[in-house]
């Protein structure tokens, strides 16, 4: 009997030992502080323990919301908690909706295989690297208005979030994290690097797991350039949804290897050029106007994964570039990915300006070939995409061909204006005619109407004999003649008579002129000088019209009509037909082209 009840006893010391040992020890805040503080040595290690919180035993427990909506004043006046010892907590537990408020962690924090919901960090500041490994399946991780000088290493967190926080050197991420919303920070990377890591990224997802696709939300971002770092890398990761607001890159982007099944990119620019060798993007998901990448697509030149230090990525701009056939069709394909995103949201200046700089690189790339290997074929390949770029910018811009076959219309214009193929005012003949014709008028006592007699005298003549031909016409023709004729010969007989009224009117020279009063001598020679300008002036109004229309008639139709060229002019209007012929050509692909897309 005795050795029964022994026995169960020890049964039932093993099964409350047993018990005992699965369960882990229960650390309040300010139990693990006071621990912290009283350890001996630079380094703190934790294993096995579940911390919480208890309001009741004194520890300042207050929501961050609380705190956000303190004045600044207030803010800075409460107390922070400085840890001055290496943290290593392994396999450490934390109640749900866990904070961390005001603390100041001046040495190296390690948190290894930690379980929690809701690990949040408020107004929290790390002078050396923070690690932290989660092992939750519903693991949410905080950072808010916090600062970080040292390394950033996050793994299998399922939800990272950050909201205004500055981090200040490298930022690793690794395993299974599903989502990350980053808002309001600024990234500068001010030592770099101080670990295992070498590569000296502002934001690294290399590490996340393969095939296992992500989420990530950047808005009003900044990651500010020292020369320190090497920018951003998303290699070879999959983005279920992608999408940067209102950012600002003055550091390298690596889009190498990326897929993604949406992608949004607004409002943001970037300084440095952007890997976008071999990504993946969903043509009806992708929405990334063409204006914040402009100058900036570039790849990688070599399939070598790994980035270093000052990596120069290819753009096709130098000689040495140019020379690499692999990286240049790598990079025309880019142009041809990013084409069909704009075609299909119908974003059409992003399709003309893509499509613009993707010929500039193909022209770049015809003039290198040309020097390397002389040819005709190579040479009109080169000045041809020369040609296009200045007249209708690869046929994207119609309205720039019209512009500069005005400008052409206006420079032959000027030359039939200097060579004229008519007599106007402006020309000998009918200049010296009305110098001579001058003369007489003030020398002589010739009257005006004298003058407009010598001019009109065959048609006096004409006149006079459609007067004798009325009169033969009233007998032994059809009355439909004469019904006609008196009219109109009545309507002339009264023109002309008007005129001689006119004349007789205007003719403000009776006499030589030598027989005038000083008085009338002053206001003939104002009024005659008005009408030598006036003179002038309407040969340069005839002169001009008459170029414009010669030159816009052969650049038009290759024909002269009216006014046809003359002379040596003849020459150049058949230059100008062929320019016209051709740019009129080039115009109107142009334009179908823009009606089309």
């Amino acid at each position: 009997m005795n050795c029964r009840i022994l026995l169960a006893l020890l049964l039932g010391l093993v099964l409350a030992i047993q018990s005992t040992s699965g369960q882990k020890k229960k650390l309040l805040v300010q139990d693990l502080l006071k621990e912290i503080e009283q350890t001996k040595g630079d380094t703190f290690s934790l294993s096995n323990v579940k911390i919480s919180t208890n309001e009741e035993s004194g520890f300042h427990y207050v929501h961050w919301a609380v705190i956000t909506h303190l004045p600044k004043s207030i803010r800075a006046s409460l107390d922070t908690i400085h840890i001055n010892k290496v943290l290593i907590f392994n396999n450490v537990d934390f109640e749900d909706e866990f904070n961390f408020r005001l603390f100041r962690f001046h040495q190296r924090v390690e948190w290894k295989n930690i379980n929690h919901s809701n690990l949040s960090f408020f107004y929290c500041k790390w002078d050396s690297t923070f690690a932290l490994q989660s092992n939750s399946e519903k693991s949410y991780i905080n950072l808010h208005y916090c600062w970080l000088l040292g390394d950033l290493d996050i793994s299998d967190a399922k939800i990272f979030s950050a909201i205004e926080c500055h981090f200040l050197n490298q930022n690793h991420f690794f395993g299974d994290i599903g989502m990350f919303e980053i808002k309001r920070c600024t990234f500068q990377m001010l030592h770099g690097p101080n670990s295992w890591w070498g590569q000296p990224f502002n934001l690294d997802f290399r590490g996340l797991t393969y095939k296992k696709k992500t989420a990530l939300e950047l808005f009003d971002c900044q990651f500010l350039a020292t020369g320190k770092e090497m920018g951003v890398d998303f290699f070879y990761n999959q983005f279920l949804y992608f999408n940067i607001q209102n950012c600002q890159f003055e550091v390298p982007v690596m889009f190498y290897l990326t897929q993604m099944d949406r992608m949004v990119v607004e409002n943001t620019r970037f300084k440095k050029p952007i890997d976008f060798r071999e990504v993946g993007i969903n043509v009806a998901s992708t929405n990334m106007p063409f204006s914040q990448i402009s100058g900036m697509i570039a790849v990688k030149d070599t399939f070598y994964s790994e980035y270093e230090p000052n990596t120069i990525l290819y753009q096709g701009k130098t000689n040495a570039e140019l020379r690499r056939q692999g990286p240049f069709n790598q990079l025309i394909a880019v142009y041809s990915k990013l084409l069909g995103v704009y075609k299909y949201r119908g974003d059409q200046d992003s399709y003309n300006a893509c499509y613009i700089e993707m010929k500039d690189i193909t022209s770049r790339k015809a003039a290198f070939d040309y020097r390397q290997n002389p040819s005709i074929e190579s040479l009109f390949e080169w000045r041809l995409a020369q040609f296009l770029k200045t007249f209708c910018d690869y046929g994207t811009n119609p309205v720039k061909s019209l512009i500069f076959s005005f400008y052409l219309i206006m420079a032959f214009a000027g030359i039939y204006f200097l060579f004229p193929s008519e007599e106007d005012n402006l020309s000998r003949n009918r200049f010296s005619k009305f110098l001579t014709g001058a003369v007489d008028y003030f020398k002589t006592d010739k009257q005006l109407l004298d003058f407009q007699v010598e001019g009109q005298e065959s048609e006096l003549q004409n006149l006079k004999f459609l007067k004798e031909k009325l009169e033969e016409a009233r007998f032994g023709t059809p009355g439909i003649i004469s019904w006609i004729g008196w009219p109109f010969y009545g309507w002339m007989s009264v023109y002309n008579k008007f005129m001689i009224w006119m004349y007789n009117r205007t003719d403000l020279v009776k006499g030589k002129w030598s027989l005038l009063s000083p008085i009338r001598k002053f206001w003939l020679t104002f009024l005659v000088v008005i009408y030598f300008l006036l003179f002038l002036f309407s040969g340069l109004i005839i002169r001009i019209l008459n170029a414009l229309a010669l030159s816009l008639n052969v650049f038009v139709t290759l024909g002269y009509g009216e006014i046809s060229a003359s002379g040596s002019m003849r020459y150049f209007a058949v230059l100008e037909g062929l320019l016209g012929w051709f740019l009129l050509s080039i115009f109107s692909v142009s334009l179908i082209g823009q009606v089309l897309q």
